[in-house]
């Protein structure tokens, strides 16, 4: 396993994307609007994290995404 530092525009787009491949058969998921997870996500939309210190985490397996982390000070 290897975990990541998020830092390119496709590794956000993959922090993003995970929960949506890995709770896609569970019936009692209901996933939040994506536009609104980027927002979420985005400085540039949350001004939270203009203020905090954050960092998002991929944990990989096999070059597979298999978990995320969002750290926020």
């Amino acid at each position: 396993m290897e975990l990541i530092t998020v830092s390119t525009e496709r590794e956000r787009k993959e922090f993003i994307r995970f929960p949506y491949h890995h709770y896609r058969n569970e019936s009692r998921w209901i996933a939040p609007i994506r536009s609104e997870q980027r927002k979420l996500f985005s400085p540039a939309h949350n001004p939270t994290l203009r203020k905090c210190a954050h960092q998002m985490f991929l944990l990989k397996k096999n070059n597979d995404v298999i978990g995320r982390l969002f750290a926020v000070i």
